[in-house]
């Protein structure tokens, strides 16, 4: 089979790529037309990743087992859990519900910038929180500090 018979094809087990997959089935049957797609695995099948359960409703991913992060370091400990962030880092803004959630993890507005910015200089120490818990369950390699605590 030729490459030209498709539309699309995407190789690797990449969850962004197959998700796409997924969205381009769904708009061309709606149109209609054929979807001619096609996926060429790398290894074994697609395996679960991490991803925020309040984002898997914006891609249609229905949560399995949950679980909460918790990062050690030789004095402390902290548990990623809602309350206990909130409890230790009251001074970041709180995710904005009444933006899309997509939106509202993946671009901060301007007064979150400045919130975040502001609490990074009182507590440095939270970029290294959030960029542990990132290089696990990130998949950007390069990322702002702002970024990565928001």
């Amino acid at each position: 089979m030729a490459f030209d018979e498709f539309r699309c094809v995407v190789v690797g087990n990449e969850p962004a790529g197959l998700w796409m997959l997924a969205q381009m089935e769904k708009a061309y049957l709606e149109r209609g037309e054929e979807p001619r797609l096609g996926w060429i695995a790398l290894g074994a099948g697609p395996e679960p990743v991490c991803l925020p359960t309040q984002l898997g409703a914006a891609f249609g991913v229905a949560p399995g087992a949950t679980w909460s992060a918790e990062l050690l370091t030789p004095r402390h400990s902290l548990s990623w859990t809602r309350e206990k962030l909130t409890s230790t880092f009251g001074e970041l803004p709180p995710i904005d519900t009444t933006r899309p959630i997509l939106d509202s993890l993946t671009q901060p507005t301007a007064l979150d910038l400045a919130a975040i910015r502001k609490a990074i200089a009182q507590k440095p120490e939270w970029i290294a929180y959030a960029q542990g818990l990132w290089k696990a369950i990130g998949r950007t390699q390069t990322q702002l500090p702002e970024s990565v605590v928001h």
